[in-house]
């Protein structure tokens, strides 16, 4: 492994957080669900080592990770991320401490890397909740498994 990316693989989970939710500009996440399946999907198809950190498995709304939520809600303790309740989910959002501290944790990051969280974070607001579930769950069918809303993200999954 070169040295870059030992280097990647050197931030804890929360600098990865922060990274994550500085990438695109967008700075708020609108959801637990979308926080974790983004999150998710970074793992899978932009930073595959991820994986054996967070340890996502199959779960009641697919793929989750114990790891991922306590490090959100660490970083909401510490107030780096507040979230607020938006109808019937919650909204994450950096704190103004936040936001200076994941643009640090972004900013460590090679060149590539921030592109591709960038482009993941856009189109995955532009997917909705129902796009980004159809597409984790079409592409990423054994972490679907225990879902119980499976049936009502798709018929076709």
């Amino acid at each position: 492994m070169d040295e870059t990316n030992k280097k990647i693989y050197d931030l804890s989970p929360e600098e990865w957080v922060l990274a994550f939710m500085y990438a695109g500009n967008k700075n708020i996440v609108h959801g637990k669900l979308m926080f974790i399946k983004q999150f998710f999907i970074a793992t899978k198809e932009i930073i595959p080592r991820l994986d054996e950190q967070f340890r996502f498995y199959p779960c009641n709304y697919g793929p989750y990770s114990r790891i991922l939520a306590k490090t959100i809600e660490n970083l909401i303790e510490e107030g780096y991320i507040k979230s607020k309740k938006h109808d019937d989910h919650l909204d994450f959002f950096l704190s103004d401490e936040g936001k200076k501290r994941s643009k640090e944790c972004y900013e460590k990051l090679p060149q590539d890397i921030r592109d591709r969280l960038d482009r993941l974070r856009l189109s995955a607001n532009q997917m909705g909740y129902t796009g980004i579930l159809r597409y984790v769950y079409t592409r990423y069918p054994s972490y679907a498994s225990a879902s119980k809303i499976r049936e009502d993200v798709g018929n076709d999954l």
